[in-house]
């Protein structure tokens, strides 16, 4: 434990998010697969606080995701020419190849077309994942997991509001770890997901402005733990924002926002065929009123849910902030948040992959965050920037992973009310642009009302340090290293994880670059979900360009 203080204490001092100053790296980069992990099962009601500089320049946003499918999330919102740190000048194309040790693939390919002043068109598709041989419960075993995903958006700029089509699938095959008592009859599970979604933004000027969405995704498995029967999820969805700028210099705007979803199970999960789950919808309807107060930003909101099954029918949770400056140096901020999280497959996805589902397990319930309280500062003496926050949570229906006898193969859940009470600090230097320094710490303290196992995958102290250097025109490195240490659960408690990334990217010409990029480099070994341990040390390389 004297180790954990002065780790967590260490990294609160040295640590933070650094911030590119106006003759810095030119350019945006984004690492994938590295450095920090997703926080399993508490990010999505856990964040970290928002500690950031706003008065600074552009960030340097360096994206570290540790995930067991680090491609899916290409087809997001996330701009891909980004990933090319040494890009000048915004081309229509940007594509990437690489191979690695494990098997590892990494391609990408993005292209913008641009047919009229009023029409925009962007085409995505990414190939990734690895295939390598992993310790097991008896024995080593072959590990896969390949991820394939597509997208397409379309945008029309009409004068009064801008008309946006988005189309994606991703298909994900992989495999359970193997072990000799247990039958599944195939290892060749498989994951899809297909969307359509249409939104409108008005682009007037006036004091009204709305946005609006509809949408129908369809999340789908197969053979997931002893099910051979393909188990689907339809989800449908809508909602929107409306704003109206007050001409009160206090009360600056009044406004609401509003989501619809629905979840529609096919006749594998019914209680027909064993299952427990139900058709069900959500409704949230967000008011707030936005106060600007002798430069203090303030939000008064609450965010309401109605349920017609998998939980309470009604809730009610905060949706209020403040934020502000003492001085040209320091700004403060608080916040008290919550509300409901719909535990649906894509939910899951997020939390892990590997999940199962067998006859007669039941529903997830959704999950109740009854208010995430925080509140911190932040500091900027540039080039030095920091920041410090605290908060508590207090949440009902938490979903955990926990031990039980699937875990060998896959990840399982448990639901229970969780509290939790953290602190966070981060603090970065950037010398002139040509080398820069980061850092951040975590430290979280949780109890539930559940079994002391729920908590085995619960980080209790999270801390990274990383460093940028231009080392010559062009010549870029990256070396990142986390360390998290998890909550003690009974008797139990997760190996810790400890992972050294490294990353270098060299522009030979204007449009092309070579990237070679080191992973666990430690050769950590750590599970990153029940039934999924960490690739140990892997090094991939290959080229990328703008065309």
């Amino acid at each position: 434990m004297k180790r954990y203080i002065i780790l967590c204490a260490a990294s609160i001092l040295m640590s933070g998010s650094i911030y590119a100053q106006k003759d810095t790296l030119n350019a945006v980069v984004q690492v994938e697969n590295d450095y920090t992990p997703t926080v399993t099962k508490a990010s999505k009601i856990n964040a970290t606080p928002q500690i950031e500089l706003q008065n600074s320049n552009a960030p340097l946003d360096i994206v570290f995701s540790q995930k067991a499918h680090p491609f899916k999330q290409f087809t997001s919102e996330r701009n891909v020419k980004e990933a090319l740190p040494t890009q000048q000048e915004q081309k229509p194309g940007y594509a990437r190849l690489g191979y690695g040790t494990n098997n590892n693939i990494d391609a990408k390919a993005i292209y913008s077309i641009a047919p009229t002043k009023r029409d925009h068109i962007e085409l995505q598709g990414s190939f990734g994942g690895y295939s390598t041989r992993l310790d097991g419960i008896s024995n080593k075993w072959d590990s896969r997991f390949y991820s394939t995903g597509i997208g397409a958006q379309y945008t029309h700029k009409f004068t009064p509001f801008s008309l946006g089509v988005e189309a994606r699938m991703t298909n994900d095959v992989f495999n359970y770890q193997t072990y000799d008592f247990f039958e599944r009859g195939t290892d060749k599970q498989n994951s899809a997901s297909y969307g359509l979604l249409t939104k409108i933004i008005s682009r007037s000027t006036g004091a009204l402005s709305y946005k609006a969405d509809i949408g129908y995704y369809m999340n789908t498995r197969k053979y997931s733990a002893a099910r051979k029967e393909r188990i689907t999820e339809n989800h449908i969805t809508a909602g929107g924002n409306i704003e109206y700028e007050l001409p009160n210099e206090d009360i600056r705007r009044i406004g609401a926002d509003l989501a619809i979803n629905s979840f529609l199970y096919n006749g594998a999960m019914r209680p027909k065929a064993g299952g427990k789950y139900k058709d069900y919808t959500s409704v949230r309807l967000s008011p707030y009123l936005d106060f600007n107060i002798n430069g203090i930003g303030i939000r008064l909101g609450v965010n309401t849910d109605i349920l017609t099954a998998n939980g309470a029918f009604f809730s009610i949770a905060p949706n209020c902030s403040i934020e502000g400056k003492l001085n040209d140096n320091i700004s403060f901020f608080a916040s008290a948040t919550g509300g409901r999280t719909l535990n649906s497959f894509a939910v899951i996805e997020e939390l892990s992959p590997y999940w199962l589902y067998t006859p007669g397990d039941r529903q997830y319930s959704a999950t109740y965050n009854i208010a995430d309280v925080n509140g911190g500062a932040r500091f900027s003496l540039a080039p030095l920037s920091a920041g410090i926050a605290a908060g508590y949570s207090y949440t009902k229906d938490d979903l955990m992973s926990c031990l039980s006898a699937y875990d060998i193969i896959g990840t399982s859940f448990a639901q229970a009310i969780s509290r939790n009470l953290y602190v966070c600090g981060n603090i970065g230097y950037d010398y002139g642009g040509w080398l820069k320094f980061s850092g951040e710490a975590r430290y979280d303290h949780w109890n539930c009302t559940g079994e002391d196992y729920y908590l085995l995958y619960k980080p209790m102290i999270t801390a990274s340090l990383k460093t940028e250097a231009r080392l010559y025109d062009g010549l870029y490195a990256t070396i990142g290293y986390t360390f998290t240490g998890y909550t003690k659960a009974g008797r139990l408690r997760k190996e810790e994880m400890n992972l050294l990334n490294a990353k270098v990217n060299y522009k030979f010409h204007k449009q092309f670059a070579a990237y070679i990029q080191g992973n666990n480099l430690l050769g950590s070994k750590h599970h990153l979900f029940p039934g999924c341990e960490a690739q140990g040390a892997n090094v991939l390389g290959g080229i990328s360009v703008n065309f």
